[in-house]
């Protein structure tokens, strides 16, 4: 496997495996249609305190065949897949 692959554990859908610093080998499930990342845990699904996150992030959108799309929500760092 090459440096640039990663494999997630298997938890039965979409998620997010953190690959550096504090998040490393930590595993988010995205779940259902929509979920919001970011910092403010009264507004988002997926939590992450961090100081490059903003309080509202990034939002990811299941669609109905199960594609899931993430669309960055005007924070100050960006969102980069």
């Amino acid at each position: 496997m090459s440096q640039d692959q990663h494999l997630a554990p298997d938890i039965g859908g979409s998620s997010l495996l953190g690959l550096v610093g504090g998040l490393e080998g930590r595993t988010l499930a995205v779940e259902g249609a929509r979920q919001v990342l970011g910092r403010d845990a009264s507004k988002c699904h997926l939590v992450l305190e961090h100081a490059l996150i903003s309080r509202e992030h990034a939002v990811f959108e299941t669609d109905e065949n199960g594609c899931v799309f993430i669309s960055d929500l005007n924070s100050s760092q960006g969102t980069f897949v």
